[in-house]
């Protein structure tokens, strides 16, 4: 009964992806988290594993939890473009300094109706534009959503065209290799 430093570490199979050290006093529990991205869809099989410390006979519960996870792709189950294939925003015609446009995209979920994807963060970089108001009523570059089997979802973001130039509006979601990203070039005068 000694205060006791134990690493834990997450594995994917008998790959590591995490570690984290934490010291508990006599009959403390903590609850720790980690963030893991899978760099691939498919079954996937995850454990906690909690490192002997100095002095430990019994090893039985030292791995807390052993999970087959199910992980899907965005990029192989998500539909993700501008709603319009010509407008939101405009790509055959200019905009003024000081007009305020609309960009509007739909992200459907085309994965079976049971699986469900959670805090997905559709990213908005404007390259300089203003955004006046996003899907959440306020101006953040960051729509999260939650998506059901076969459901959609619209985020649209009004941007403020302040000078001129050329401007890329780049659109993302997802991460690393399992991304779906957009991109409209637009001109201001």
């Amino acid at each position: 009964n000694v205060k006791e430093t134990v690493t834990v570490i997450l594995k994917e199979g008998t790959t590591q992806r995490g570690t984290q050290t934490i010291t508990l006093n006599p009959g403390q529990t903590k609850e720790i988290s980690y963030i893991w991205t899978p760099n691939i869809d498919g079954y996937r099989t995850v454990s906690i594993d909690a490192q002997a410390v100095t002095g430990e006979s019994d090893f039985t519960d030292n791995i807390k939890s052993i999970k087959n996870i199910n992980v899907w792709s965005i990029k192989n189950n998500m539909q993700f473009s501008f709603t319009n294939p010509n407008n939101y925003p405009q790509t055959s015609s200019n905009y003024n300094v000081g007009d305020s446009f609309y960009v509007w995209v739909e992200l459907t979920d085309l994965a079976p109706i049971s699986i469900n994807f959670e805090d997905l963060n559709i990213i908005l970089n404007t390259s300089g534009l203003e955004i006046i108001n996003g899907p959440m009523g306020d101006t953040s570059n960051t729509y999260t959503v939650d998506m059901l089997g076969g459901s959609s979802k619209l985020a649209l973001w009004t941007v403020k065209a302040s000078q001129s130039g050329f401007f890329d509006i780049e659109l993302s979601i997802g991460n690393g290799a399992d991304s779906i990203d957009l991109k409209r070039t637009i001109e201001v005068i």
